[in-house]
C-alpha cells in the first residue's frame, strides 16, 4: 500500500511532531519543510513515508489514520481519528479533489513560523 522506508534525518535541525494517531502509531512530522509520516517498527526502529509537499503527505497522514483501527476493538477511539475519517471522506470526495488548506489551519502555521517555532 504504502512505501515505507527507514528514517534517515535529513538536515540538522530537529523533527517536529505535530499530530500522532489515537495509539500513536503514526505520527505526523515536518523537517526542513518537508512533510512526512513516521512510525515505530519494534526491533527495527523508526520508519518514514510520503515525505514531501504538504497536500501529497497529508493525503497519506489521513488515509492512514482513517484505515486505522485497534485489532482488539476494530473501531476508532478518538475524535481525532472521527475527524481524519471525515477529513478523508473530503479528500476523495470527486468535488474536492484537491483539498486547499484551510484559512485558520493556514494562519496559525504562519503565526508559528513568524514566532520562529518552526512548523
Amino acid at each position: 500500500m504504502y512505501e515505507w522506508e527507514p528514517h534517515v534525518p535529513t538536515s540538522s535541525r530537529r523533527v517536529r511532531v505535530t499530530e500522532t494517531s489515537c495509539c500513536g502509531e503514526y505520527e505526523w512530522c515536518c523537517e526542513a519543510g518537508r512533510f512526512f509520516v513516521l512510525r515505530h517498527v519494534e526491533g527495527v526502529g523508526y520508519e518514514e513515508t510520503a515525505r514531501g509537499r504538504y497536500p501529497d503527505a497529508r493525503r497519506v497522514w489521513i488515509a492512514l489514520v482513517a484505515a486505522h483501527q485497534h485489532a482488539e476493538r476494530k473501531e476508532a477511539c478518538t475524535a481525532q481519528d472521527q475527524r481524519a475519517r471525515a477529513e478523508a471522506q473530503c479528500a476523495v470526495s470527486p468535488r474536492k479533489q484537491e483539498r486547499p488548506l484551510p484559512i485558520l489551519e493556514a494562519a496559525f502555521y504562519l503565526r508559528q513560523l513568524c514566532r520562529g517555532g518552526g512548523i
